[in-house]
């Protein structure tokens, strides 16, 4: 029987896709990379899109196959370091399927630093290849995975696999891992804007955002959400979102030449996340001892102070907000 194989590849940045049809061998799987989170649910989500997606296009829906997403979960391992739709041990991408796959059509999707199932399908339907992959009616079964790794360049790591075959179905399930769920708060009436905080129990982290959606998906894998912080203004000035990619570790500061200090050394600048404005002082103060997480941020004098007691060093007044949360 003669070989047949078709192939299309894209790519964008942060984001890849190739599709082949082929006849491919098995081969060894390496070592699963060390990982903070595993997102199932997310992966379900994204199947969710998909179908819809298909659905629109008069096409039947995928099933999300559990060889698949075994597979998939391997190669979002992988991607972390080497993101390329050929292995770290230099063989096809496809080599990770099981003899159960061998014969039949196969594509790939990968992309990274999406930081939701919406936003990565909002990147992919809207690139060409990756598009053709969703949308291919050859296709009856997908294995998707999300993997979360804070200390890496993207943070976030996804991978579809797709095939011309079901083998064995996947039942959803809740598998949610650590962490707790947070419930938006109501939009407040004067303007200010809720700045959420979260807590790492692995690295020592807090983490502060005023956008829900990545706090939510922070909490889905095991980080804990300990509430609004404070309340920000609307406008104001610049506070900058700072990013080291080999601890995880971000930093905020009000200071720009601080800002290009810290890019000078090497961190990301992750943009503007808030303003400072108003009268309530949000401090700071600094671990010597901590190789991660070494800044914390409060509103309260006294959770400063027991800090600052305990071997912290007391940095003053980061910047302002506008009122205390309740």
């Amino acid at each position: 029987m003669k070989k047949r194989i078709k192939s299309v590849i894209a790519a964008v940045i942060a984001l890849a896709m190739v599709l082949f049809m082929s006849m491919l061998p098995a081969a060894a799987l390496v070592s699963r990379a060390e990982v903070e989170g595993v997102n199932a649910d997310m992966a379900w989500e994204v199947l969710d899109i998909v179908n819809n997606e298909r659905a629109e296009n008069g096409l039947g829906p995928l099933t999300m196959d559990k060889g698949l997403m075994d597979a998939a979960q391997i190669r979002a391992n992988e991607i972390v370091s080497h993101f390329s739709h050929t292995r770290p041990d230099g063989t096809s991408c496809f080599t990770v399927l099981s003899p159960d796959y061998k014969y039949g059509s196969s594509g790939e999707n990968i992309a990274a630093g999406q930081q939701s199932a919406a936003a990565v399908m909002n990147a992919w339907m809207n690139s060409p290849g990756h598009r053709a992959n969703i949308l291919n009616g050859d296709f009856q079964s997908i294995g998707i995975a999300c993997v979360y790794v804070s200390g890496s360049v993207y943070r976030y790591h996804w991978v579809q696999l797709f095939h011309s075959k079901v083998v064995d179905a996947a039942v959803r399930e809740n598998t949610q891992t650590g962490g707790n769920t947070p419930t938006e708060p109501e939009v407040p009436d004067d303007g200010t804007i809720p700045m959420y905080r979260a807590y790492n129990p692995n690295s020592g982290e807090h983490f502060y955002t005023s956008n829900f959606t990545e706090l939510s998906n922070i909490c889905s894998v095991g980080w804990n959400y300990e509430g609004v912080a404070w309340y920000a203004p609307s406008g104001g000035d610049n506070v900058y979102r700072m990013y080291n990619p080999n601890t995880g570790d971000h930093h905020y500061t009000l200071n720009p030449e601080e800002r290009y200090m810290l890019e000078d050394a090497g961190w990301n600048y992750e943009g503007v996340c808030w303003f400072s404005d108003g009268d309530i002082p949000i401090y700071r103060v600094y671990n010597p001892n901590a190789e991660t997480g070494s800044h914390h941020y409060a509103t309260s004098a006294e959770e400063i102070s027991g800090l600052v007691s305990a071997g912290w060093r007391d940095e003053g007044i980061g910047w302002y907000g506008a009122r205390q949360a309740p």
